[in-house]
């Protein structure tokens, strides 16, 4: 849009120039005035779109509002390297990782509830130590012991015991089977989730490649267009500066340039956009980061 307004105040100018000198009709001047004015507001209308996409960044980032500097480079210029993107792997998806990691968590926990209804083993022991501070010819010499508080706690008799349990609550046979059956339900459940999820993705891929494929070829047709209106504009503003076109003629052909530069712009930028759309569906941001 500033490129477009920049066109048409210099185009203004000219045709300002050739009506104060009475080659033109005055009528002509007040129609680029029209169009400067209203190349103005389609700016205008550009920074309010942008401001409001700053805005919703900021919320998104977890920010405090502030302008950001565009980097353009993504209108200009597609990916480097298409043909690196290519890889159908969904091993890195989220959505895919976290149901399979629930499935897992399901089988196990169903192993798990099966064991139960086994007989349990149980190894326990205890040990016991003492100490007293009396010497072991205490009963032929009275004075042999010690006042001392840590020859009193040091350990001389010890004894233990050892031994091996099993219990088996039949009662718990049939509830751990029913309970195992119905976490086994709960497994395939989960299977079918992951399923669906991996179908949805896969198609979602493949609907990914096609949005490339069809950005490129837009994208490749844009020139074309881009070139055929800046001939068409610079042919009419020649004629026009000879008296040989009129007013309406050039301010169409201004409007097809400026339309041919969008143009161009979006579909470069389709192409970014369906390449994030893939590495998204994959679950692996470095695809599209390695592009940038």
């Amino acid at each position: 849009m500033e490129a477009n307004l920049t066109r048409t105040r210099e185009l203004g100018e000219v045709i300002q120039a050739r009506t104060l000198n009475g080659l033109n009709a005055g009528v002509d001047s007040s129609i680029a005035n029209a169009e400067i004015s209203r190349a103005v507001l389609s700016l205008v209308d550009a920074q309010n779109y942008e401001q409001q996409q700053a805005s919703q960044l900021s919320i998104q980032m977890g920010i405090n509002p502030r302008s950001f500097v565009l980097d353009t480079a993504t209108a200009q210029q597609p990916p480097r390297d298409l043909l690196g993107t290519m890889s159908t792997d969904l091993s890195a998806n989220p959505d895919l990782r976290f149901l399979a990691s629930r499935i897992t968590t399901s089988d196990r926990l169903s192993a798990y509830i099966t064991k139960t209804g086994l007989p349990r083993l149980t190894l326990f022991g205890v040990g016991q130590e003492r100490g007293s501070g009396f010497g072991p010819g205490y009963a032929s010499n009275p004075g042999d012991y010690s006042t001392s508080f840590f020859k009193g706690l040091t350990p001389v008799r010890a004894n233990y015991l050892v031994g091996v349990g099993i219990t088996w609550d039949l009662t718990d046979l049939g509830r751990s089977r029913s309970r195992a059956a119905a976490q086994r339900q709960r497994s395939e459940s989960y299977r079918s989730d992951y399923l669906l999820e991996q179908n949805a993705l896969l198609n979602q891929l493949a609907l990914s490649g096609q949005q490339i494929a069809n950005a490129v070829t837009k994208y490749r047709e844009t020139p074309v267009q881009l070139k055929a209106a800046t001939d068409a504009y610079l042919q009419k503003k020649a004629l026009y500066e000879n008296g040989l076109a009129n007013i309406v003629d050039v301010t169409q052909t201004l409007y097809l340039l400026n339309r041919a530069e969008i143009d161009r712009d979006i579909a470069c930028i389709g192409v970014w956009q369906a390449l994030l759309f893939k590495a998204g569906t994959q679950g692996d941001i470095n695809t599209f980061i390695h592009q940038l």
